[in-house]
């Protein structure tokens, strides 16, 4: 009861910024092929390098030094690559994470709707968390990440914080909460909204089927 408890606050705090009302959607893109493939059950299930997205509670099950690449490729030449690492370190393990994602050759078009030169936009992400055991199947974690966004005309930086928390209060369920991207972002004098969420998910086993929520 004490972690669906928790769910409920964290979901209740951190609401979503909508689409197009907030900075660097890098930070949205989902991490780590096989638990982007499960959808929200990763917040829940997650035990391996990714959890420095998913949740970084997950980190608190990893029990030996896990490592991870993936790249993301998208129509316009967009690309994404991405890195996760788990190292065990004390009651729990050490998660770092770094994203790069880029987009070259876009055209210029100046106020005389004249075609410019070519440019490239990137977005770079370095991410640091620990996740560990307060007590037998509850996990707590917590990330820090900075973050850097080259645009034509100007550029972004910032830092944030993610909170998680999982659980097995069951041997067949596992459930786990993540609030995300809680911090600022500067473009010149300006503070911009982060994109902010907080999610749940779940994995229940009932015989040998898995059911992921």
């Amino acid at each position: 009861m004490d972690c669906l408890v928790f769910v409920t606050v964290l979901v209740g705090l951190f609401g979503s910024a909508g689409t197009g009302t907030s900075v660097m959607p890098v930070l949205r893109i989902e991490q780590g092929v096989r638990l982007a493939a499960m959808g929200g059950a990763g917040i829940g299930a997650v035990d391996d390098a990714s959890a420095i997205y998913w949740n970084p509670a997950g980190l608190g099950r990893v029990q030996a030094s896990r490592f991870a690449l993936s790249h993301h490729q998208w129509f316009a030449g967009i690309k994404d690559e991405v890195a996760h690492a788990a190292l065990p370190s004390g009651p729990g393990a050490v998660g770092l994470g770094l994203v790069y994602s880029g987009e070259p050759g876009i055209e210029f078009w100046n106020e005389y709707n004249c075609p410019g030169d070519t440019f490239r936009t990137l977005d770079g992400v370095m991410s640091a968390g620990y996740g560990w055991a307060v007590a037998r199947d509850y996990y707590v974690g917590a990330a820090v990440k900075g973050f850097y966004q080259s645009l034509y005309a100007s550029g972004g930086r910032g830092g944030a914080v993610d909170i998680g928390f999982a659980c097995r209060p069951l041997p067949s369920l596992s459930l786990g909460a993540i609030a995300r991207n809680i911090g600022v972002a500067t473009y010149g004098q300006g503070l911009e909204q982060m994109p902010i969420d907080a999610g749940v998910g779940g994995n229940l086993v009932v015989g040998p089927t898995t059911v992921r929520l």
